[in-house]
């Protein structure tokens, strides 16, 4: 698993380019009532995705709803790391997999804001969000059921 593991890291950081984060207006959009705006973004300001706190980023999940679009593709890659860093019984796959997966035709606002983050991201991007939603599911089947439904509504087509 730990090849994998490598392998897995090496996809993310083709798609993704370590970019500092540059943490203004990361919650302009959607974050007017998110409590820690000051906090998470002082943990995100100025640093790439590698280099942000895992732990953090793990207890601070709920941060991702509130997120703007582009700030979310920029933590992303950390999150889909942290799928295998820490395991399923994190927060993580609780959060991030609902994030993942495509809405319901009625879910107006969830469809809005799955359509801005799956617009978002290149060719490449998607293809390892799918790539570790496939890798979760194989690791983790006792857990991924989730994982499986976001591959089935969107994410298998990459």
């Amino acid at each position: 698993m730990k090849s994998d593991e490598s392998l897995f890291l090496n996809e993310l950081r083709a798609a993704f380019s370590p970019e500092a984060i540059h943490a203004g207006g990361a919650f302009e959009d959607r974050g007017a009532t998110y409590p820690d705006v000051e906090d998470y973004s002082r943990h995100i300001d100025g640093k790439t995705w590698e280099g942000l706190d895992q732990q953090y980023l793990a207890r601070r999940t709920d941060a991702l709803s509130f997120l703007g679009t582009r700030h979310l593709i920029a933590i992303l890659p950390a999150y889909l790391n942290l799928l295998f860093v820490l395991g399923p019984k994190s927060p993580v796959p609780e959060t991030l997999l609902p994030m993942l997966t495509k809405p319901e035709v009625g879910e107006r606002e969830l469809r809005k804001r799955f359509d801005e983050l799956s617009g978002g991201l290149s060719a490449s991007q998607r293809t390892v969000v799918a790539t570790a939603l496939v890798k979760f599911v194989e690791a983790f089947p006792e857990y991924g059921r989730r994982a499986k439904v976001a591959l089935d509504r969107y994410w298998s087509t990459f």
